[in-house]
């Protein structure tokens, strides 16, 4: 089986208190790519409608940091942006819009998991289930105030930046290879200062592989085996 890639990213977060978070499309996507919106904000924020065209996939997390999973693949008439609401905003609110390609929406998160960090520079990595080796992980940290983050060895940025419409709060995310099968522990990431937050892991899985359909079948004939025609009359 193929592996799945990262193709490209883009972020958002309010424009002004008590408006949606508006990501862009990123650059280079292609039809049949995966897009992957991440959205951190405080339980007490409730979504709104979920976008035309979008399957909210899971929500992570409480209390002051919540993270909504997004999934849509990428078609002809794809928008150059998504809105996303929120029936109620009273606090800071971030988002990030990840594609990726050789995945499908059905079957991009085979697992996720959230882990909180209180007063650290230390900011634990959430452990996450995966089945495949060659599974990514996509990890995303959110925390209070606006510390230099920095990502654990062995993980590949995505993008780490500090929004402050309501309160400053960060965001940082990164991606590795599995590399292994079963629970699968990661070092922390590490802030310049102490910070309360939490950090999210999600097995990103590849694309199961298409099994073309048989234009003939073997069956036994009068010389041995033949190659019986499958495909309908015309």
């Amino acid at each position: 089986m193929a592996g799945v890639s990262v193709v490209a990213s883009s972020r958002g977060a309010f424009s002004a208190v008590g408006k949606s978070v508006t990501l862009a499309l990123p650059a280079l996507v292609t039809r049949g790519d995966v897009l992957v919106a991440l959205l951190a904000h405080n339980a007490a924020d409730a979504p709104g409608a979920t976008p035309v065209g979008w399957t909210r996939a899971d929500g992570l997390g409480e209390g002051a940091d919540v993270l909504d999973i997004y999934v849509r693949m990428v078609d002809d008439n794809e928008p150059g942006a998504v809105a996303f609401s929120f029936a109620t905003i009273t606090s800071e609110c971030q988002g990030a819009l990840v594609a990726f390609r050789g995945s499908s929406p059905g079957a991009i998160r085979e697992a996720s998991a959230s882990a909180a960090f209180v007063a650290t520079a230390a900011l634990t990595t959430a452990s996450v289930t995966t089945q495949q080796a060659l599974n990514l992980i996509l990890s995303i940290w959110t925390c209070s105030g606006a510390p230099a983050l920095a990502l654990p060895a062995g993980f590949s940025p995505i993008d780490s930046f500090t929004t402050a419409i309501v309160s400053p709060r960060s965001m940082l995310i990164g991606v590795r290879l599995a590399g292994v099968t079963g629970p699968a522990v990661f070092p922390d990431a590490l802030a310049v200062t102490s910070t309360t937050g939490r950090s999210f892991s999600i097995a990103v899985r590849a694309r199961p592989p298409v099994r073309p359909a048989a234009l003939v079948d073997i069956v036994p004939g009068n010389i041995g085996l033949i190659a019986k025609d499958t495909r309908r009359a015309r």
